[in-house]
């Protein structure tokens, strides 16, 4: 605003609208990372509760997707769904929680 007169500003602040509009803290991606998670079983009371390991959470979700469309006992979650006859129609972002390590 100054800068083609010969006023020279003595403070200058970071405080402007773009840096106040700016988000502080990026919200974070609990899918990606990794930790404690809870996958509700639909049309039934139970509820699975496992830990990703080194994986992400929606690595190892996919994980058990794929256990229960080859009917394999790599998930206890997948192997209840094929027991039982149920549809694999959760999705993480619906029946998921996650606590984070």
């Amino acid at each position: 605003m100054f800068r083609k007169t010969n006023l020279k500003i003595a403070l200058q602040t970071n405080n402007t609208i773009q840096n106040l509009l700016k988000h502080k803290q990026q919200i974070p991606d609990i899918y990606t990372q990794t930790g404690v998670y809870k996958l509700k079983w639909p049309d039934c009371n139970k509820a699975y509760v496992g830990q990703t390991g080194s994986r992400s959470f929606q690595i190892r979700f996919n994980e058990h997707k794929n256990a229960f469309k080859t009917n394999s006992y790599t998930s206890n979650y997948a192997k209840h769904l094929n027991e039982h006859t149920r549809p694999f129609r959760i999705h993480p972002e619906h029946n998921a929680s996650t606590t984070t390590t």
